[in-house]
């Protein structure tokens, strides 16, 4: 049978008097393959640099940001459940700069976080692609400027913002805080706050994920401070963005976190990373902002990004250091793992570090990074999909290298980490304009997959 050709099959009997007629034909049945890996190449000024992000709408297509860095631009690439090439345009942030950070809603609709016109702002599409509104937000005081990193909404349509709050205390000096603001599904300012206190303060990269539960309360995972290090941490806010509880989660050396992800249905969170001397981990936290379990990773250096499928089940992609391979492993909600796999090629090392972002569509998750200038030139984008219960593994060919995805050991131990809370909320006057739409432009870059 021939992958994605429909086929129908009709039935026959035979004995000792003949064969009989055949049977109506059945309900037609499409052999599907098992996943893909396809590599995206840029030309020129539309060269694929930097993978920002990764998500899935609902009928499984995967949205990709990149950041251009030759043409100063945030571009978004349409990957079907083929791992073809669908949509691409660029121009959503069109000045040099921009983070684009991403979100789909439930109905589609998708946000940009991105340096518009010289200002940080938050860009929203409709599922036809249509530009809705642009929205740049400035602190009114003036000595408060911010990057966007994590953008959400809530079941009401509402839009939050986490961002990275730099202020100057003097000559060269700055303290980093975590500023989250809420607006209406129109592009309007409701409520803005800044949280400022030790685990906010002198840090940079701050903000990390920002995700909302069924109730509509909001959830800010950042890389917090703890007795002077760095420290996975979590605080929950109601709709207002009043604070409900928090916590802040170390261990000797620190704890860099690098991704978080959110279960609405069990209203738990997970954040992954590091620690500060090396080896991935990962922390579940309850909707108390209490930590649930935390475990550490012997292979996996450190895990980028974190998904959650329809069971509760974890997904976590990172590498490990040696040979810059790619690990993704599977982990249920006790912190059981499941499986462990690795994606590699036959250059050594395999150049697959360190950015990686992972999602889930139904039975697949799909991994997106861009791999070392030193494994392609120009720079390609990776996307690579795989079913969600470890199966698929092999060997093919792409790109004029043979990938091989496969087993390995990974080993989870249990790690315990010192809790503390410090943050506080002081409320910020938010200035918000309303910007021109980009013109978009269509890129050039082209998509080679392999199916398997």
């Amino acid at each position: 049978l021939t992958t994605g050709t429909a086929y129908t099959f009709t039935v026959t009997a035979t004995n000792s008097v003949g064969t009989s007629a055949a049977s109506a034909a059945s309900n037609s049945i499409t052999p599907a393959y098992l996943g893909f890996l396809s590599m995206i190449t840029g030309s020129g000024a539309n060269s694929v640099q930097y993978e920002y992000g990764l998500r899935n709408d609902s009928s499984g297509v995967n949205y990709l940001t990149e950041f251009n860095a030759s043409g100063g631009t945030i571009g978004l690439m349409k990957v079907s459940t083929s791992g073809a090439l669908t949509y691409q345009q660029k121009n959503y942030g069109p000045t040099a700069g921009g983070y684009g950070a991403f979100y789909i809603d439930s109905s589609n609709n998708y946000f940009f976080l991105g340096n518009v016109s010289g200002g940080f702002s938050t860009l929203k599409f409709n599922s036809s692609d249509t530009h809705q509104w642009t929205r740049r937000l400035t602190e009114s005081s003036g000595n408060l400027t911010g990057n966007y990193f994590a953008v959400t909404t809530d079941s009401s349509g509402n839009v939050y913002v986490l961002s990275d709050i730099f202020v100057d205390i003097g000559c060269c000096s700055y303290n980093d805080f975590l500023g989250i603001r809420k607006l209406d599904s129109s592009g309007a300012v409701t409520s803005g706050t800044v949280a400022i206190d030790l685990i906010a303060t002198n840090n940079s990269n701050l903000s990390i994920g920002v995700h909302t539960d069924s109730s509509n309360n909001v959830y800010c995972v950042a890389d917090g401070k703890s007795s002077g290090n760095e420290a996975f941490s979590v605080m929950k806010l109601n709709s207002s963005l009043a604070i409900s509880s928090q916590g802040a989660f170390t261990v000797s050396g620190g704890a860099q976190p690098s991704g978080s992800c959110f279960d609405q249905t069990n209203t738990v969170g997970y954040i992954c990373g590091r620690k500060g001397g090396g080896n991935a981990l990962i922390l579940k936290y309850n909707s108390s902002c209490t930590r649930s379990w935390s475990y550490e990773l012997t292979t996996m250096y450190q895990m980028m990004s974190c998904a959650i499928d329809s069971s509760g089940n974890v997904y976590g992609v990172g590498y490990e250091s040696t040979n810059n391979t790619l690990c993704i492993v599977k982990i249920d909600s006790s912190g059981t793992l499941q499986w462990a796999r690795k994606l590699s090629n036959n250059n050594t090392p395999s150049y697959l570090n360190p950015t990686s972002s992972i999602s889930i569509s139904g039975s697949r998750f799909t991994v997106a990074l861009n791999p070392a200038n030193a494994l392609f030139s120009p720079t390609k984008l990776l996307v690579f999909s795989a079913p969600t219960d470890g199966t698929g593994t092999g060997s093919f060919s792409n790109s004029g290298k043979t990938w091989t995805y496969a087993s390995y050991s990974e080993t989870l131990t249990s790690l315990a980490m010192t809790t503390t809370t410090a943050m506080t909320l002081v409320t910020k006057t938010t200035t918000n304009t309303t910007v021109a739409a980009p013109t978009l432009t269509t890129t050039t870059s082209t998509a080679s997959a392999t199916q398997f």
